[in-house]
């Protein structure tokens, strides 16, 4: 007795047709899905690392104008500092916007919120010294320093997030989804009027 088939005389060919069609399927989606993924991580690296610069550079510049000042360097030593901390602000200015959104993008709420910490407390760093220098208002440098301390630990804290998510692939698609509430901005810090 012939045994009789599922789809008749056309079981072979069907059973191929079905075979390469869920084989093209899964293997489409398997291979997309990695496609996006590295696509993420790519996109992810780029965005840490570029940001990562732009700290450092910042930080750096700004702590060179810190110096001349705190140590009476030369009026012409203070001004070159501070031009090269202009340029350092004048990059950092104009890839914030793209920056801060591509973090929240990729990393969520909590990283952007982060973003918008660090920012702030350059923005009153810098306003410090600048009311030092415009309105003769004298810095309280050990106040300042304490405080920078406090806040290299939010950069670490931010760059280890960064890195970590990354490792973990909890970016893009699968970024932390939590919402959290802004911090309030920073005054400006450690000033003492004269």
């Amino acid at each position: 007795m012939a045994e009789e088939k599922l789809f008749g005389k056309y079981n072979e060919f069907i059973i191929v047709l079905l075979g390469f069609l869920l084989t093209g399927v899964i293997g489409t989606y398997i291979s997309q899905t990695y496609t996006m993924k590295n696509a993420e991580l790519t996109a992810a690296n780029k965005i840490f690392s570029e940001y990562s610069q732009l700290i450092g550079d910042r930080y750096f510049t700004m702590n060179q104008v810190m110096i001349a000042i705190k140590n009476d360097y030369s009026d012409a030593d203070i001004k070159s500092r501070w031009n090269a901390y202009r340029s350092e602000l004048q990059k950092w200015n104009t890839a914030r916007s793209y920056n801060r959104e591509m973090i929240k993008l990729y990393f969520g709420q909590p990283l952007w919120n982060t973003e918008r910490d660090i920012h702030y407390f350059f923005r009153a760093w810098g306003q410090s010294l600048e009311s030092a220098n415009k309105d003769k208002l004298v810095v309280d440098f050990e106040c300042l320093e304490g405080k920078i301390d406090r806040f290299l630990v939010i950069i670490h804290s931010f760059n280890f997030s960064f890195g970590k998510a990354i490792q973990k692939g909890e970016i893009g698609s699968n970024k932390d989804q939590s919402m959290v509430d802004k911090n309030p901005r920073p005054p400006t810090p450690c000033l003492i009027k004269t």
